[in-house]
């Protein structure tokens, strides 16, 4: 995909660049922050450009560096990720509120799958991407991608079903 020209590079870079960035955002980090994780991970693959060039899935592998640069983030910062919680002022027009309590819930959900089928639920869920982009991302099939969402409903719903009859 790449030549010659940093041009190839850029477009790659702007093509999948703010959905990189949504990506960071849902793992707890502030706009600026997520920036800042997904300005190290182009850094990174622009001084790889040459493992970029040869790798099978470009995104995949992109993506895999993304993942690197924010657990990188989180060895800094020598804490883990927080939910969004009680300081939530301003943040969001009082006409969405249900929006982000939903948000939220599946931000919470999110944190009880396994990584993959949470990555995969995020992306599709949260991100609006579709199996194919999102098997491009993760470096997997769209069958797997589908196995995986699959499974992530379906153990959410025996989580909902779970709490709905302990509520009982």
């Amino acid at each position: 995909m790449f030549g010659l020209l940093d041009g190839d590079f850029a477009a790659f870079h702007d093509r999948h660049r703010a959905n990189f960035v949504k990506f960071v955002e849902l793992r707890g980090l502030t706009r600026q922050d997520a920036e800042d994780v997904v300005g190290d991970a182009f850094v990174a693959l622009y001084r790889n450009r040459s493992t970029l060039r040869a790798a099978a899935s470009q995104e995949a592998l992109a993506f895999k560096v993304l993942r690197d640069s924010l657990a990188d983030f989180w060895r800094r910062r020598t804490r883990r990720p927080e939910a969004m919680g009680d300081d939530l002022d301003g943040l969001v027009a009082q006409d969405d509120v249900a929006g982000l309590v939903a948000r939220m819930d599946l931000e919470r959900a999110l944190a009880t799958l396994p990584t993959r089928q949470a990555e995969c639920l995020a992306l599709y869920a949260l991100l609006g991407q579709d199996t194919a982009d999102i098997g491009r991302y993760l470096g997997i099939s769209e069958s797997a991608v589908r196995s995986h969402l699959s499974y992530a409903r379906q153990r959410l719903e025996r989580l909902d079903n779970g709490s709905q009859q302990e509520e009982r």
